[in-house]
C-alpha cells in the first residue's frame, strides 16, 4: 500500500463516471471501504493526472 501522488477532492471524484457507485461519494465520512478493481484503477489513474483547473 502506498500514498497516492496527490490528494483527490470529492468534487473531482464526482466527475469520474467509473466512480459513480463509490461508497465515499454516498457517505463522505467513510474512512475505509471496499473498492472494485475498476474503481481502484480509476482512482490511481486520476491521482497521476495534474490537478484540473476549476
Amino acid at each position: 500500500m502506498a500514498a497516492l501522488p496527490r490528494p483527490l477532492p470529492l468534487a473531482e471524484l464526482r466527475t469520474v463516471p467509473a466512480l459513480v457507485g463509490l461508497g465515499l461519494l454516498r457517505q463522505p465520512r467513510l474512512a475505509v471501504m471496499p473498492l472494485t478493481e475498476t474503481e481502484y484503477l480509476a482512482l490511481l489513474a486520476l491521482s497521476e493526472q495534474p490537478i484540473a483547473n476549476s
